[in-house]
């Protein structure tokens, strides 16, 4: 059998692909496939070119060990090292997440498919896309013969033109930021956080740690805060990344991007490691798009550390390659270093297998087994409750003011659904805990209970990071008298608005148990959840549509089933290990007893 691979999505180029090879078989975007069939040809999607309903985190295993064999391999032989500074062990959290982990389901999926069609020939239009990739190194692997028929695209005439046009980027946006530096002063506890979100966890602390004397501190974001966010005080100054931006920035950085590559040239890690093509292939372009990037947060990393002087450095992100960097150069200028837990986790997050800082701030004695799962030594583990949640309380006022600005019933019940991202299956993009076919089946399923279900008004607020146009095809159905679409509200002022919270694995599952909101988690994959909120009797685990209708309906007619879930999550809050209220002033003792 003879198959073809078109991976672009012009019609124009389909035609003449067709009239050129007149396939029998052939593999395209799903965005072509109606037109395929309009030319009398058999069609397949590359949506359907396997099993994609096992998600990508179901390979993290996989994907450590990879990373772990290459990180021997570095420590052996020095490759990737600049300035003492290991862009590999700087790097572990995207090139598994956002890079291996992707890549070992692609692998898996390929050879199955290869496996049932057993073909003897296999043409692919282009080798630059990831399925082509996989698919052309696979079949090179069980010597299948396999043609590229744009050469061109196979073979990138510069490996790093896109790190180019960022090296550009960076020129135009350091002429920006010239004559707009700010003066900075040195500071006891640098606090390092580059997601506004994340910020909120960071206040309270801040609160208490200007409560003790001659304590100075130096909060460093990506973008400026607003203004609300801010605390005023004179012993606290606020800083960017861009506000140490000189004239001599660009070119130490371009000599540390040219000894950088000079080094892999010299040692290429590709070649050090025995494995698949694809794999060494996919290696290569994480080295191209992210690792040599990743030398501006080393450069501005040295320059914050020149300027502040800290004792202490605190981050809220265990994976963000940019506090990775700050970290390791705090370290060779002895500060301790101390990352505080933002967000919930599970045994398949393998971020937390590649801590890099000294200490870490867990949320309850449950994220600090599974911490300790991972590999994190016990002394290196505190658990310190998560800081934003000092204040989550029930509050009236906020209700009744959410609802009369968005014209929802004070005695609506409100059924609020918190999103989560789904991310593009392709290496590079962020991780994902499910398929899009996946969660297309679960908004189908949320934005369906107006049809199932009377006397509930619907509430969905997507996640920050969410492509919010997959939304769109269920809203259209929606009952829109029973239902609103809020973006420009925080999670805290949605879950005290709320009667009932749906969610997934996110953080929101913590903060409705904090806030005492009767919680529905869904999961409608086969495996076990992957947080233990439900196991733990605080909330209900919904495995299907049938099953989250029935238990709407049972809820709102037996007070005996909130009574018990409501008995679970003041049961949960107990056995975390730190009383509500009390992780700011724990977190601020941790971080003075570290100078």
């Amino acid at each position: 059998m003879k198959i073809y691979f078109l991976f672009e999505r012009n019609k124009k180029l389909l035609r003449s692909f067709i009239q050129e090879h007149a396939p029998k078989r052939l593999f395209v975007s799903p965005m072509l496939q109606e037109e395929c069939r309009a030319q009398g040809v058999e069609c397949t999607s590359l949506d359907d070119l396997g099993d994609f309903s096992q998600g990508e985190m179901s390979y993290a295993l996989r994907a450590r060990a990879f990373l772990d064999e290459l990180l021997v391999l570095h420590r052996k032989h020095g490759f990737l090292r600049l300035k003492q500074v290991s862009f590999l062990e700087i790097n572990t959290a995207p090139l598994i997440l956002y890079y291996l982990q992707k890549s070992f389901r692609l692998l898996e999926i390929t050879e199955k498919f290869l496996n049932t069609l057993q073909p003897i020939q296999v043409i692919l239009s282009s080798s630059d896309h990831d399925v082509a990739r996989v698919v052309y190194e696979e079949c090179l692997q069980r010597k299948i013969e396999v043609e590229v028929l744009d050469h061109k695209r196979g073979k990138k005439i510069f490996p790093f033109a896109r790190s180019l046009v960022w090296f550009l980027r960076e020129i135009m946006l350091s002429f920006r930021f010239f004559g707009k530096r700010q003066p900075i002063s040195p500071c006891h506890v640098l606090m390092v956080c580059n997601v506004k979100r994340q910020f909120e966890s960071f206040i309270p602390v801040i609160e208490q740690l200007l409560k003790r004397k001659n304590q100075r501190l130096c909060v460093l974001t990506k973008f400026p805060l607003d203004p609300s966010q801010r605390i005023v005080n004179e012993r606290l100054q606020y800083i960017t990344w861009a506000s140490v931006r000189s004239y001599g920035y660009i070119p130490h950085l371009l000599l540390s991007c040219v000894r950088l590559l000079n080094c892999e040239r010299r040692n290429s890690f590709t070649n050090l490691i025995q494995t698949h093509g694809f794999l060494r292939w996919m290696l290569q372009k994480w080295f191209s798009v992210m690792c040599l990037r990743s030398v501006r947060a080393l450069e501005l990393s040295g320059r914050v550390l020149q300027k502040t002087k800290p004792q202490v450095i605190v981050v809220s992100d265990v994976s963000d390659y940019e506090a990775k960097s700050i970290t390791a150069l705090g370290k060779f200028k002895q500060c301790k270093t101390f990352c505080l837990q933002y967000g919930m986790l599970a045994p398949q997050d393998s971020e937390w297998h590649y801590l890099h800082q000294d200490y870490v701030g867990a949320f309850d004695h449950e994220s600090a087994h599974i911490m300790a799962g991972h590999g994190i030594e016990h002394h290196r583990i505190i658990v310190t409750g998560n800081p934003r949640f000092d204040l989550y309380r029930q509050n009236k006022r906020m209700r009744n003011e959410f609802r009369e600005i968005r014209n929802i019933p004070k005695n609506a019940r409100l059924v609020a659904f918190m999103s989560v991202p789904v991310a593009s299956e392709e290496t590079g993009g962020i991780e994902s805990g499910m398929t899009k076919s996946e969660y297309e089946t679960i908004l189908e399923t949320i934005y369906g209970l107006l049809n199932d279900m009377d006397g509930i008004f619907l509430v969905v607020k997507p996640h920050p990071e969410e492509d919010i146009s997959i939304h769109q095809k269920f809203r259209a159905a929606s009952q829109e008298d029973h239902f609103k679409f809020v973006t420009n509200c925080s999670a805290y002022e949605l879950l005290n608005a709320a009667d009932i919270v749906i969610t997934l694995y996110s953080t929101t599952a913590l903060e409705a148990v904090y806030l005492d909101k009767p919680l529905f988690l869904l999961n409608f994959r086969q495996g076990a959840d992957l947080v233990d909120i439900a196991e733990r009797g605080a909330a209900v685990s919904i495995r299907s549509r049938e099953e989250l209708v029935q238990a709407l309906r049972d809820y709102f007619r037996n007070t005996e089933m909130e009574k018990k879930y409501g008995e679970g999550r003041k049961q949960y809050l107990a056995q975390m290990g730190i009383k509500p209220g009390e992780s700011a002033s724990r977190c601020a003792e941790v971080i003075m007893s570290l100078h």
